[in-house]
């Protein structure tokens, strides 16, 4: 009995050690936003606490915070005008 509680933990241990993992990895990015329903992407400092309001996915580390939001503010991108290459003629 005793060996199969420990092998439960152990097997928990790690699906939570994966989990953290591969979460701590994931950063928000324009289209995990917009596929999310948040049309900002905005770095900011940890203390401004813009990516603690209205926001969705937040990651933070030593050089401040990225977030998905749902308002655009100071340090923010919007997400539906990011195109990778601009293939449209009209505005030049």
């Amino acid at each position: 009995m005793k060996a199969r509680t420990l092998v439960f933990v152990a097997l928990c241990l790690l699906a939570l050690i994966g989990y953290c993992a591969i979460t701590a990895e994931a950063k928000p990015n324009c289209e995990g936003c917009l596929k999310a329903g948040y049309p900002y992407l905005c770095r900011a400092t940890i203390n401004s606490g813009v990516c603690f309001q209205n926001a969705g996915d937040v990651t933070c580390d030593g050089d401040g915070c990225l977030c998905c939001r749902k308002t655009a503010t100071t340090g923010c991108e919007s997400c539906e005008d990011n195109d990778e290459i601009d293939d449209d003629d009209e505005d030049i």
